[in-house]
């Protein structure tokens, strides 16, 4: 994992008690809000070397976006294999181009067209966007994946989202956000599991489902994550 580690306050501490709901980090104690750049990993044409670290101009908001400081995104094992492909099958509307992955991180900007998301609050970013008004257009945050079609492309490469999670910062379409509750952040890899098994035999309230061994933790979270699914027995 690519990792950027928060900034810290010290002349403003608070101490909470286990009962006290954490609270959202503001956004002023993260980082400043008057940098024009940041730095990105940027992949550019021919002829190819490698990607190269370089800064460039602060994305800006756009309806139904918001602005992520990116905390963690995977770099995965095939990513020079990515990049090799993407500079020699691009369309020239794609480059340079800000390659990317999924990612947490948290809100730096919102508009006013955000319902839900804050200022501060910790996300997951999912990496697969769709078309707003054909969901059959898939395109991923990614240099292998940017578009299954020459269509596609050339509409991510227009739309502002055309760059990735590989940066400080970076644009995000609102509903790719999903927000994480930070209390319960190691629960969630927890329940992961049996919730993809339930789900996977398609349990239905009103159904009973034996569970062995349930004293097991994978077991207790089966448990768990069932009874949380509906009415079910166990």
């Amino acid at each position: 994992m690519t990792r950027v580690s928060e900034s810290s306050d010290s002349d403003n501490v608070t101490t909470n008690s286990p009962d006290t709901p954490r609270p959202i980090i503001p956004h002023r104690k993260l980082l400043p809000l008057v940098q024009s750049t940041h730095r990105a990993l940027v992949l550019r044409p021919a002829p190819f070397t490698e990607p190269q670290v370089e800064q460039v101009p602060m994305p800006s908001l756009l309806p139904g976006s918001v602005l992520l400081r990116i905390l963690a995104t995977p770099l995965h094992s095939f990513s020079k294999l990515g990049f090799d492909f993407y500079n020699h099958f691009r369309s020239p509307y794609e480059i340079p181009i800000i390659p990317g992955s999924s990612a947490i991180a948290r809100v730096s900007q919102v508009g006013d067209d955000a319902t839900t998301l804050k200022v501060g609050q910790l996300i997951f970013f999912d990496s697969v966007m769709k078309g707003r008004d054909n969901p059959e257009m898939v395109r991923f945050s990614n240099p292998v994946y940017h578009g299954f079609d020459s269509q596609i492309k050339e509409i991510m490469a227009y739309s502002g989202f055309a760059d990735g999670s590989y940066a400080e910062f970076m644009r995000a379409p609102l509903e790719n956000c999903y927000p994480l509750d930070e209390e319960q952040l190691c629960a969630i890899a927890t329940f992961l599991r049996p919730f993809g098994g339930l789900s996977s035999i398609d349990v239905k309230p009103g159904e009973t489902v034996l569970i062995s061994p349930a004293t097991y933790p994978n077991g207790v979270a089966a448990c768990m994550v069932a009874l949380a699914m509906g009415n079910i027995s166990l």
